[in-house]
């Protein structure tokens, strides 16, 4: 048997295929061969017949070749190239990047270092992230306070960590995947681990609004987990279904009613957003432009009344939405939602077709991010959610939040381009080795 599915597996060319492959004709040979047993055949005549019914060795291994390949998705990388060039070109006329060359210069090399980093990620194995999920989260976690201790801060917040600390939800899904089998202990687990990430983004960030963000897409990965059975207690599932929502959903309505209560800046800004005529001389300006400039707007052309705000708040992420209308009318706005709307659903597409589990949690994390994200830059900008800073995806300045949502995109790409090649099988099986990329033939 060993030697057939040697000459089989010696036939496919992606050599990382070829240890799933070999366990799954193992399993298959072994379960034809238990039931010709069955029917009274002694073990090794058994095992023969098995083998013989599967036909010719070379032909088989041929024809896995064709299907257990990398594979490019060629709509997807040219979307982001386009989105990415448009995105600068948006920037600079309707973002107000043409007034600061110094600025402009800075974003395009931020852009052709996303490039970079999404053809690095493009080519990694990303299923170390599910082998390695403990250590990495605690080495991001020591890369985080460094930044903090050592970046400056801008209003009490680190500018760099408003993005970087959604790196946190890969880590995350790799964690969720090592919990597999664990049941209510590995869902408890979760739970907590949630709650800390949660945690140390609050307090790394500063920036209320991304730990609440990374909090929920925990919390939506949690119960991917149990919908897929990740723990064990399927029999159980409205149980722990109660448990995450005692453990999660609660401390995050008390951190809601404690920041509305409160009387520090969020919850001015809050306060702000119901009664913004009461509080015009301070942060109630934000939504009485964003008020202006929508009622300004035109179909088509620019408004015959620009907004302006102050502090420079026009160059934040969930504004360049309402610079964008302002300047080109609401039809360029709605073509900019319906492009993001066709790269969303593009990484959906990459999501449901992945029969790998950890490459469906790590693509389904990315997801959520740029869904969240573009629904929060576009609440946002048209008043329906209070101000905060927030990056809209290819529309949004800055070294940390272009280079982020390439790490993401990298993942998708790479998840993608594996979907056929690893296997739940070869990821547990798989030995600890050193990071490595390596090149492989594709369609």
């Amino acid at each position: 048997m060993e030697d057939f599915i040697k000459n089989i597996t010696e036939q496919i060319r992606c050599v990382r295929a070829r240890e799933g492959i070999a366990h799954e004709l193992k399993n298959h040979i072994l379960d034809q061969a238990e039931a010709f047993e069955a029917s009274g055949e002694s073990h090794n005549e058994a095992l023969q017949k098995a083998i013989k019914e599967m036909g010719d060795p070379i032909a088989i291994g041929t024809s896995l070749d064709q299907v257990h390949r990398p594979q490019t998705d060629w709509k997807m990388i040219i979307m982001v190239f386009l989105f990415y060039i448009i995105g600068l070109a948006l920037l600079y006329f309707a973002g107000g990047l043409s007034q600061y060359p110094s600025f402009f210069a800075k974003q395009c090399f931020y852009t052709l270092g996303a490039f970079a980093v999404i053809i690095g990620i493009y080519f990694l194995d990303y299923s170390f992230i599910g082998q390695h999920a403990r250590a990495l989260y605690v080495m991001f976690t020591l890369l985080c306070i460094l930044i903090a201790f050592t970046q400056p801060q801008v209003y009490g917040t680190v500018p760099a960590l408003s993005m970087l600390v959604y790196l946190y939800l890969p880590l995350f899904a790799g964690f969720l995947y090592y919990l597999r089998g664990n049941g209510i202990q590995g869902l408890i687990k979760a739970a907590l681990l949630q709650i800390v990430t949660a945690l140390l983004t609050a307090s790394l960030a500063n920036r209320l609004s991304a730990s609440f963000n990374i909090y929920i897409i925990c919390f939506a990965m949690i119960l991917l987990a149990l919908y897929k059975n990740w723990f064990g207690i399927k029999q159980k599932k409205a149980a722990s279904i109660a448990v995450v929502f005692a453990l999660v959903l609660l401390p995050a309505l008390l951190g809601v009613w404690i920041t509305f209560h409160s009387s520090g800046f969020r919850a001015a800004h809050i306060r702000a957003w119901f009664h913004p005529d009461q509080y015009e001389g301070g942060t109630g300006y934000i939504y009485l432009r964003i008020r202006e400039g929508l009622a300004a707007s035109k179909l088509i052309g620019a408004s015959d009344t620009p907004v302006s705000f102050q502090d420079g708040v026009f160059m934040e992420g969930a504004m360049i939405l309402l610079q964008l209308i302002g300047v080109y009318g609401i039809l360029a706005g709605l073509l900019v939602l319906l492009a993001l709307t066709a790269f969303i659903t593009r990484a959906l597409h990459i999501v449901q077709h992945q029969k790998n589990q950890l490459g469906f949690m790590i693509s389904a994390s990315c997801c959520m991010v740029f869904l969240v994200n573009c629904l929060e830059s576009i609440f946002i900008s048209t008043g329906c959610f209070p101000f905060t800073k927030v990056q809209l995806p290819f529309l949004s300045g800055g070294g940390s939040a272009t280079l982020t949502y390439a790490v993401f995109i990298g993942l998708l790409l790479s998840i993608h381009r594996n979907e056929k090649i690893l296997t739940d099988t070869a990821i547990i099986k798989r030995p600890i080795r050193k990071l490595r990329i390596k090149l492989e033939r594709e369609n």
